[in-house]
């Protein structure tokens, strides 16, 4: 079994071997490192070398893709982080699959709510009844208050039954806490909801989001396994220390995860300024994670996409996603506390946890042939998987955490993207900005 924290090597380069760098006839732009070799990292630095700047990748892991990553042990290509294109419609991610003709395939987002193997409800129908209370309880919210705060302090619940207030915490669950990878007591309830959209449904790729990664990493100069200990910005040449060497570079594109800013395993020198670090540590980290499952045949109702059983402990084994591809698979997702408990688990005590679940809405199921599970927080190059907007912080955190400091040390990352935070997408473009900002200063 394979956890997030492990290094996949399924489909692509290894550091040993040899990529040929993207050439400039003048590289009079100085020298650029890139930190990081998500999307973020990947478009900025493809986007200088392709002008007139000498840009070097150093990316801790031995793969690419940082948050994206596709493994295919079982068979068949599994994104283990980021799975979909969030609204395809102009979504640069789209643009890209279809510039390197990648496949895409449209998600039929229909889910459904099971309990012991009769269906229940749509969630359309639970978004008709729900969403209305939610609403009222977010316009008594304060700055201070989390989502949680709000519902409790509206007691819109009092007016539900006992059944009535089950299914609408099944709700909250499933469409804010899987969709900000937060508890409701960590989620703002001033902000959580920020952010924009693209227009159109979400595809996914069934040959999987890494072969995007490895096509932007094409020709790039990118040092694998090289792992930042300190940087140093003190003078106009900012040094970059690391477990195989320093880096000395006019110019650092810095596209950590902000879980890993907010750990302190980097050291500044100076120290980052106050204003950046209590944006750093306003902020909110998520987890989400998936326990990936190979079965020999589908034994589950067919024909949708989501199967939602109905938990003892609330949010544990909540959803299921059927990815409906070649083979028979069902993945499992977790959020919040419940995915940091689950973490604790042994892969077996997990697998067996799943099944029992599955049982619910497939009491006929058979014993699955291969497993994935992610351990996201686990990962000392991830420590989580995206970000959000904690109880208690400022609007403009985000802003304040993409500023770049003495126009040598530059930010980057879906955690500073305002508009399309916590998304592939929001990752790309923050990569796409902040080479933007270096050209025309």
């Amino acid at each position: 079994m394979i956890q997030a924290g492990v290094i996949g090597l399924t489909g692509v380069w290894l550091r040993q071997q040899t990529r040929p760098a993207i050439s400039s006839e003048r590289s009079s732009g100085g020298k650029v490192i890139v930190i990081g070799a998500g999307f973020a990292g990947l478009a900025a630095a493809r986007r200088l070398a392709e002008t007139d700047f000498d840009v070097t990748v150093l990316e801790a892991r031995d793969r690419l893709g940082g948050r994206v990553w596709t493994d295919e042990s079982t068979g068949t290509p599994l994104d283990l982080g980021a799975s979909w294109i969030h609204g395809h419609r102009k979504n640069p991610i789209t643009l890209l699959a279809n510039q390197f003709g990648l496949k895409t395939q449209e998600n039929d987002d229909e889910q459904t709510f099971f309990t012991l193997g009769n269906q229940i409800e749509n969630a359309s129908d639970f978004e008709k009844r729900f969403a209305p209370l939610l609403a009222s309880a977010i316009k008594l919210s304060e700055r201070t208050n989390s989502v949680e705060d709000a519902i409790r302090r509206s007691n819109v619940e009092k007016t539900l039954s006992e059944k009535e207030r089950n299914s609408f915490r099944r709700w909250l669950n499933s469409s804010i806490e899987h969709e900000y990878a937060a508890d409701l007591a960590e989620l703002s309830g001033y902000f959580y909801d920020e952010g924009g959209e693209f227009k159109g449904g979400d595809f996914l790729l069934p040959g999987g989001l890494g072969a995007i990664s490895n096509r932007l990493a094409e020709g790039l100069a990118i040092e694998q396994g090289t792992v930042v200990r300190e940087i140093d910005w003190s003078t106009s040449e900012v040094i970059v220390r690391t477990n195989r060497g320093d880096h000395r570079a006019s110019k650092v594109i810095l596209t950590l995860p902000l879980g890993v800013l907010q750990s302190g395993t980097i050291s500044f020198l100076p120290a980052l300024p106050a204003a950046k670090l209590g944006a750093i540590n306003r902020l909110g980290m998520g987890l989400m994670n998936k326990t990936c499952l190979a079965f020999p045949k589908a034994s589950w109702p067919a024909g949708f996409n989501w199967l939602n059983p109905e938990s003892q402990i609330p949010g544990r084994w909540a959803e299921f996603y059927d990815p409906q591809l070649k083979s028979p698979h069902l993945i499992g997702f977790h959020v919040g506390s419940q995915a940091r408990q689950v973490e604790q688990l042994s892969d077996t005590a997990t697998v067996e946890e799943a099944v029992a679940a599955i049982r619910q809405f497939a009491p006929r199921i058979h014993a699955p042939t291969a497993s994935l599970i992610t351990r996201w927080s686990q990962d000392p190059f991830a420590l989580g998987s995206y970000s959000f907007i904690k109880k208690g912080a400022m609007r403009n955190d985000r802003e304040e955490l993409q500023k770049p400091l003495a126009n040598r040390l530059w930010f980057s990352g879906e955690a500073t993207h305002s508009r399309y935070p916590a998304t592939m997408h929001g990752a790309y473009l923050s990569g796409i900005a902040v080479t933007k900002a270096i050209l025309e200063s």
